[in-house]
């Protein structure tokens, strides 16, 4: 964990940069900003005010909301549309990766908008602004346009900085979370994963490996261990099997000179079918036997491809006919079983839902692992009183059997609430926070009042609303840059 806290602390270091003798160069004229999102695309751009007859530079930023990674090629025309006299700009492939820097000189003022035309992979898509203003005059532009101050508690992270980090932005879901219950819950085999291995005769057991354990892998076919007899002359498996063939071959030729009877007559359909039935019989104890020998004794071999789940017997212990030698499991599908309080009976007569963790920072829902819920009956455990609740699962994520795990139980409920991921909330002395954006490249700090979890996503109470776009991912590495407090805002970009 301390590894991991490092290496974010480093990388955050390093998007900083040594800017801080810089910062006294940027005191630049003012810039309008255009920020606009497709269900594709998050346009962000930052322009010299347009007046008519100069020309505005507009450095625009493409971020592609499937992942928040720059746009990497494709060609871009920016018209811009003043009462309806059209000025065009066009750019086959980006001066950098996501970022398209226009020239564009306005024929006229007015009011109107801009428009992007982004042609990827044959395929079009636009990108509209509108309330875009052209001024008559630079004297007007500077009257109507200040650049502002930042506004206390935000951060700059620049459109660069986002693309080279785990970051996306978006909002808080109002959704029904439902009651959620925190416990453990133990991982065990399901019935029909694993296979009973028993011997088939007595005699004492001698591994085939000293390695031989509970967890151990197998494969179909391979030998656990052979069963001598030992000391025991009535378990001689040896004798049982000679025997066995002995009988067999007479059996058969007693057979097979009754058959040729019949077919002369000679003998009644009676003796024939009494003469078969017992060819069968001694056959298939025959075929039972000889699978099994070895001049070693009998051959116990695993049936399936699985592990060792339980192992009953010890190197040189004494078994009978019958007796368990190992349980088997191929390791596929397993119960979850998460022991519950009686106070939260009610739970078992609703809809619900499980988070399961998988390791210090990942969870996997219950579809993610095609579980479906087990009925439960109204049992209570006698070791603590508590009510077995199970579900089957596959074991997709190399669970481990008897492995015990966190898992949040969710009861469906009709009361909605915002949520938002966990990894849009930071903590501090105990106070808890989110980055609410400002403009795609300004971040507030704001603190928030959170409430349950189910693990991957937390309720929010108070301090952000529906219209509020949030850091959902990357908020770690911006907490970082703020405490250094000393990001210069323009730094990263293209001039």
């Amino acid at each position: 964990m301390y590894n991991k806290l490092y290496i974010s602390f480093l990388f955050a270091i390093i998007l900083i940069g040594c800017n801080n003798s810089k910062q006294e160069e940027h005191k630049e004229e003012a810039k309008i900003q255009l920020v606009e999102y497709t269900n594709e695309f998050e346009l962000f751009a930052e322009a010299d005010p347009f007046v008519v007859g100069k020309t505005s530079n507009v450095l625009s930023h493409f971020t592609e909301l499937s992942n928040f990674k720059p746009v990497e090629e494709g060609n871009v025309d920016l018209i811009l549309n003043i009462d309806g006299i059209v000025t065009t700009s066009t750019i086959s492939n980006p001066t950098k990766k996501g970022i398209y820097s226009f020239s564009i000189k306005p024929k006229n003022s007015g009011n109107g908008f801009i428009e992007y035309v982004i042609t990827k992979g044959g395929i079009k898509y636009y990108i509209k602004v509108n309330n875009v203003k052209v001024y008559s005059s630079v004297e007007k532009s500077k009257h109507e346009i200040h650049e502002e101050e930042n506004a206390a508690n935000t951060v700059p992270f620049t459109k660069e900085k986002s693309w080279k980090i785990d970051f996306a932005t978006g909002f808080a879901q109002y959704e029904n979370f439902g009651d959620i219950l925190k416990t453990t819950a133990k991982i065990v085999s399901a019935q029909d994963d694993e296979r009973m291995i028993t011997a088939k005769f007595g005699g004492i057991v001698n591994f085939s490996s000293n390695q031989l354990s509970e967890g151990a892998k197998l494969t179909k076919g391979e030998l656990l261990c052979n069963i001598t007899s030992g000391n025991f002359p009535e378990d001689d498996f040896r004798i049982k099997y000679l025997e066995t063939k002995n009988k067999f071959e007479q059996v058969s030729n007693e057979y097979e000179r009754v058959s040729k009877l019949y077919k002369d007559k000679i003998v009644t359909e009676s003796e024939y079918l009494s003469a078969k039935a017992l060819y069968l019989d001694t056959k298939n104890k025959y075929e039972l036997y000889s699978k099994s020998f070895n001049p070693e004794g009998e051959k116990v071999v695993s049936p399936i491809n699985g592990y060792i789940t339980k192992l009953f017997v010890t190197n040189g212990s004494y078994v009978s006919t019958g007796t368990p030698v190992a349980v088997v499991s191929e390791n596929k599908s397993l119960v979850l079983t998460a022991e519950i309080q009686r106070k939260y009976f009610y739970l078992l007569n609703k809809e619900l839902d499980v988070n399961i963790k998988v390791d210090n920072e990942k969870f996997v829902n219950l579809k993610d692992v095609e579980g479906k819920r087990i009925i439960s009956g109204n049992i209570v455990s006698q070791n603590n009183f508590s009510i077995p609740l199970s579900f089957l699962i596959k074991n997709k994520f190399n669970f481990l059997n008897g492995g015990i795990v966190d898992v949040f139980i969710k009861a469906k409920t009709e009361d909605k609430t915002f949520t938002v991921p966990n990894s849009a909330i930071i903590e501090e002395q105990g106070n808890y926070f989110v980055y609410v954006q400002v403009t795609p490249e300004l971040f507030e700090k704001r603190e928030v009042v959170i409430g349950k979890t189910d693990g991957v996503k937390t309720e929010i109470k108070e301090g952000i609303t529906s219209n509020d776009r949030i850091v959902l991912k990357g908020a770690y590495i911006i907490k970082i840059v703020q405490s250094s407090g000393s990001l210069d805002p323009h730094s990263g970009h293209m001039h």
